[in-house]
């Protein structure tokens, strides 16, 4: 089994969501699925992958910095590629 974390895919998804793609570093369905066989390849496969070097930049600093500001800085990503139809938070 492997936990697989792959960020932004260029798939049909942000073409139909009318999400933000601005800033994100998107990788390929192929690119995401080669991570994956590659760890699952390994002798001593991980329980986890991060698939793409912005992503794994992202997830070392999420567990290195503090919980509250991690979710302040995801917040203020989040937040904006939200529709003001009704469905933004406060």
């Amino acid at each position: 089994m492997l936990g697989l974390s792959p960020g932004a895919t260029r798939t049909e998804f942000y073409a139909t969501s009318g999400a933000d793609e601005a800033g994100a570093a998107f990788e390929s369905a192929a690119d995401v699925v080669a991570t994956a066989l590659r760890a699952l390849d390994s002798r001593a496969a991980p329980a986890g992958v991060v698939s793409g070097r912005k992503n794994k930049v992202q997830a070392a600093l999420a567990g290195a910095l503090p919980r509250r500001l991690v979710l302040r800085i995801a917040g203020g990503v989040v937040r904006p590629a939200v529709s003001d139809a009704g469905r933004r938070e406060a």
